[in-house]
């Protein structure tokens, strides 16, 4: 009968997915053309006249071709070929699509998907109605409050707040029906959610033309929740709100747009006060959400599934970037059905940075859950002694390929240490010999990465961070051609000078200034190296010299904003608020998820997280327990990725923050068989 009713929800699914394409019927059907040259004008002359599947009919087999959505055009254009564009030698098509429908459409597809995973056998006491009202209210005043977004997104958009907006009212009654629906699925058993967790990765879940995720209401709907069952006066909600008081009074007029790009349905595109509102109480219910999902579920957690899930994950992840780079419209369907914010790779090479990213907007990030993945694995393995199928040794492998395809070496060389540290103090080699070859493994980290240090001295090294900060800052600079235009500023290290020279006092930044100052100021400890060197020899040993430079050239906060942030999902402020060098250009992360929190928190809020992160409740911790290195891992990751700017990221960081807090408790041995 199970199988029966998967074979029935997957034919389902199938049909819901291709409908609204099959349906499309122009007034004036035209047919469509192979792509070439000289069909150019034939589509941008025809434009809303020809269906997307008379394209793919006679442009089956053409490699030049690649699809792309266009929301703008309205409903009168859905499905049909709105523009085609050469670029190069690529022949970009765009097929029309609706923010509305997409939404509807989006939303089947995945709650389709998650009622088939929830198991349905567990009966839950039922959610509070309250949920089904503030929810949708909540999540659609975002189409009021980022404008800027939305008005380039579609011309249907309208932000007048009377009766005959039904762009605005649809958006309400869609919002309301999902949250009904989400409800109804949750209530059937809450504990399914965290072993779909893996999955999170591969339904990312963006909706196309908007900004927001799927996973943002679910979680929301649990953080109402938990607020309306648990005690709201307690010391962390107060903290919030104070630092919410903070950032709403605090905010800067200035009026900026930023460009969400690959952040799409996780970040604040505006720098407006009602933005800033919405995502600080969405962020609080996400978070809230969260906590009461893992804090209800984490002491009866099946490690065997759990695992199972994760390996399979990162097998699919690998499989449908492999599919996505076949062809254009797998591309275009992988992007539509998983809900991505980036579209995947077209190709199998490495091309950004000696990486490849499949799927995921991001090498690093995927890198970094390909190495979780081994690594929660590689310790159960280890604690457990359970043996191993081979259609799991497969998975191992499919999941060792997508973590060197995505040239994370940091996270790659953590994985060994901490595999190997565990392993010896599992069997207590911590002998003569256990610590020997622990050195041996740390000597052979080391020397892999000189090739990031070898281009540089000891001296070079230590100021390599403010140099590239300035090299990408809005200020001039003197060079010294003898010496093959050099910065003299760098064979001088006279920072002094050049802060002093031009106008550059005033285009500088605060953090520049304040690590300038720090630098030259000789209040050193004698015989220990500046603190500012330290940093900056780090950053050239994890290649992140150059973003952290940017970084500091486009940092400027007050002193206010250095301690208590900006807000969360807020980074339009330190993207636009402070001109840099005109070279910099399109989104560049701070590539490191402290400075991350650093800019959404401040330095208060990142040291209070830090806190709350490695803080116990209960003194009766397991001995060698794999959720101590499972935390160590996520952290030092940190320091380098910015995970925490993807909803998926920080719910695997929570995850394994109450997997180290849980009570000690036994796991009963298992085999994945």
């Amino acid at each position: 009968m199970t199988k029966n009713k998967n074979i029935v929800l997957f034919i389902l699914f199938l049909s819901i997915l291709v409908l609204p394409f099959i349906a499309y019927s122009p007034d004036e059907p035209l047919e469509g053309k192979f792509i070439d040259e000289a069909s150019i004008d034939y589509y941008q002359i025809n434009t809303c006249k020809i269906g997307i599947f008379d394209v793919l009919k006679e442009n089956i087999n053409n490699k030049d071709l690649i699809y792309k959505f266009n929301n703008y055009p309205g409903i009168d254009c859905y499905g049909s070929v709105t523009g085609l564009d050469k670029l190069g030698d690529k022949f970009y098509i765009y097929i029309g699509s609706n923010n509305l429908v997409n939404f509807i459409h989006q939303s089947s597809l995945w709650i389709l998907i998650l009622y088939a995973f929830i198991d349905k056998n567990k009966n839950e006491k039922e959610f509070s109605k309250f949920s089904l009202l503030i929810v949708p209210l909540i999540f659609s005043s975002q189409l009021l409050s980022e404008e800027s977004f939305y008005e380039t997104i579609s011309k249907s958009y309208s932000r007048d707040m009377s009766l005959d907006n039904f762009f605005f009212l649809s958006f309400i009654l869609s919002y309301l029906i999902l949250t009904i629906m989400i409800n109804e699925i949750l209530i059937k058993g809450t504990k399914n959610l965290i072993y779909f967790l893996p999955f999170a990765f591969i339904l990312n879940g963006t909706y196309l033309g908007m900004n927001i995720n799927f996973f943002l209401v679910i979680f929301s709907i649990l953080g109402v929740k938990r607020l309306l069952e648990s005690k709201f006066f307690t010391i962390p909600n107060f903290i919030f709100i104070l630092f919410s008081f903070s950032w709403i009074f605090r905010r800067n007029d200035m009026e900026l747009y930023f460009d969400v790009d690959k952040l799409r349905g996780f970040i604040n595109s505006s720098n407006s006060n009602n933005s800033l509102v919405f995502w600080i109480l969405v962020f609080y219910l996400f978070i809230n959400g969260a906590i009461y999902l893992y804090k209800e579920n984490i002491e009866t957690i099946d490690l065997e599934k759990l695992s199972k899930n994760f390996l399979i994950s990162g097998s699919i992840i690998v499989l449908l970037g492999f599919i996505s780079s076949l062809n254009s419209i797998l591309n275009l369907i992988t992007f539509y059905t998983l809900g991505l914010n980036k579209y995947a790779m077209r190709t199998m090479e490495s091309v950004e940075g000696s990486a490849w990213r499949g799927i995921s907007p991001s090498a690093e990030l995927v890198g970094e859950f390909f190495a979780f993945v081994l690594l929660f694995f590689g310790l159960l393995l280890i604690k457990y002694k359970y043996s191993i199928s081979k259609i799991y040794i497969l998975f191992i492998v499919v999941n060792l390929y997508g973590l060197y395809r995505s040239n994370n070496r940091s996270a790659t060389m953590l994985l060994l240490i901490i595999l190997l540290i565990f392993y010896i103090k599992e069997k207590k080699y911590f002998t003569r010999n256990g610590y020997l070859l622990i050195a041996v493994i740390c000597i052979i980290t080391l020397a892999l990465y000189v090739q990031f240090i070898s281009d540089y001295s000891y001296k070079d090294s230590a100021q390599l961070l403010l140099v590239e900060s300035l090299r990408n800052s809005n200020i001039t600079i003197d060079y010294d051609y003898s010496s093959g235009y050099v910065e003299k500023f760098f064979l001088t290290e006279d920072y002094g000078t050049l802060v002093n020279s031009y106008d550059n006092s005033s285009n500088i930044s605060t953090s520049q200034r304040t690590v300038i100052d720090y630098f030259i100021s000789g209040n050193n400890i004698k015989f220990l190296p500046n603190p500012i060197s330290v940093i900056s020899i780090i950053s050239v040993v994890i290649n992140r010299s150059e973003k952290w430079g940017i970084f500091l050239a486009k940092y400027n906060p007050d002193t206010p904003s250095f301690l208590l942030g900006y807000g969360p999902q807020n980074l339009s402020f330190y993207e636009g608020g402070h001109a840099v060098s005109p070279k910099v250009l399109g989104l560049v992360l701070p590539h490191s998820s402290f400075l991350v929190s650093i800019i959404f928190f401040g330095l208060i809020g990142t040291l209070i997280i830090l806190y709350l992160t490695f803080r116990r409740n209960n003194s009766n911790v397991i001995k060698n327990d794999y959720s101590n290195y499972l935390l160590v891992f996520i952290v030092v990751n940190f320091i380098k990725s910015d995970s925490l700017l993807y909803h998926n990221g920080i719910l695997l960081f929570l995850f394994i923050v109450f997997l180290y807090k849980r009570n000690e408790h036994s796991y009963s041995e298992f085999n994945l068989e």
